[in-house]
C-alpha cells in the first residue's frame, strides 16, 4: 500500500507515529496484551474470532490519532492524497483509518458539534476542494464503500471510535455554545428568584437588569427562567459532560501510550 510502500520518508514517519503512540495496529495481539486497559478488544475476543473467521483480520486495519504532534506536511509528504481533507491547517481529521486489506483510508473529522467521513482519496477524483462540483459532489456508492471498509472488522473498532468522537464533538459543542451553563445556573441559584419566581443572568454592564422590588403584574412578559428549567439545564450538562467523559476514555483505552488531552478536542470548536 502507499502509506507504507517502503520509502525511507514513510518508514521514518511510520516509526514515529508508532512510538508516540499515534498510530496503532487494532488487531495486534501485542498490542492488546501490553494494553491491560482496554476493555473494547482482548484477547479472549481474538480468540474467538480466530476460531470462528480466521486469521484474515488480523493486522488489517491501522488507526492515526491526529493530534498537534503530527504534522500535515509529513503526512502529505507521504500520501499526497491525503490532501483531500487536509486543505490547510484549519482543516485537519482527527482520525484515520487505513484498512491494509481493502486498502481504503478513512479520514473522520471533528467539527461544529458533529463529524465529517471522508474516503481518502475522495471517489470523485475532484481535486479543487473549494469548487462548486466538489461542494455538489454526492458519493452514491457510500454505504458498498463503508461496508466493504468493516466487514473484517468483527470488534467494530472504526463504529466504536468514530461514535466516540461524535459524541465529544456533540458534547463539546453544546456545552460551550449553552444558553446558560453551569456557571450562569450557580451564579442564579445563589442570587435567588425574583418577584416573579424567576431566576435571571447578570447582566454585561453589571446594572440590575431586573427591580426585585418593584411588583410588576405583567408577569408574563418577565424574562427569566424557572428552577424547573434550571433542574433542566443542570440534568442536560450533567449528561452531556458524560458523553465527553466517555468518549475521551475510548481514545485513551485505544491509545495508551499517547495522553488524550482534553483540551485538544474542546479547543477546536
Amino acid at each position: 500500500m502507499k502509506l507504507t510502500g517502503g520509502t525511507p520518508r514513510a518508514l521514518a514517519l511510520i516509526k514515529k507515529l508508532n512510538a508516540s503512540g499515534n498510530l496503532i495496529d487494532v488487531y495486534d495481539r501485542d498490542r492488546i496484551e501490553s494494553n491491560e486497559n482496554n476493555s473494547l478488544v482482548d484477547l479472549d475476543m481474538m480468540d474467538a474470532f480466530d476460531k470462528k473467521y480466521g486469521a484474515e483480520y488480523h493486522h488489517h486495519l491501522l488507526a492515526i490519532f491526529i493530534d498537534e504532534s503530527i504534522s500535515t506536511k509529513e503526512l502529505l509528504s507521504v500520501y499526497p492524497d491525503f490532501g483531500e481533507v487536509f486543505n490547510d491547517e484549519s482543516i485537519k481529521p482527527n482520525l484515520i483509518f487505513i484498512n491494509l486489506a481493502t486498502q481504503q483510508i478513512l479520514a473522520v473529522t471533528k467539527k461544529g458539534g458533529d463529524i465529517a467521513e471522508n474516503f481518502i482519496p475522495h471517489p470523485s477524483g475532484i481535486k479543487d476542494l473549494r469548487s462548486f462540483d466538489r461542494l455538489m459532489y454526492v458519493d452514491k456508492f457510500i454505504e458498498e464503500r463503508n461496508e466493504e471498509f468493516r466487514k473484517l472488522d468483527f470488534a467494530d473498532v472504526v463504529d466504536s471510535l468514530i461514535n466516540a468522537l461524535a459524541d465529544i464533538s456533540y458534547a463539546n459543542y453544546n456545552l460551550v455554545y449553552r444558553e446558560i451553563d453551569s456557571g450562569h445556573i450557580a451564579d442564579m441559584l445563589s442570587r435567588g428568584p425574583n418577584i416573579h419566581g424567576l431566576y435571571t443572568k447578570e447582566p454585561w454592564d453589571g446594572m440590575s437588569s431586573v427591580n426585585y422590588d418593584v411588583d410588576d403584574d405583567d408577569s408574563e412578559d418577565q424574562e427569566g427562567y424557572t428552577q424547573l428549567e434550571l433542574n433542566d439545564a443542570l440534568a442536560q450538562i450533567e449528561s452531556l459532560s458524560e458523553d465527553l467523559d466517555r468518549g475521551i476514555d475510548i481514545f485513551s483505552k485505544f491509545f495508551a501510550k499517547q495522553p488524550i488531552d482534553y483540551d485538544y478536542f474542546c479547543s477546536q470548536d
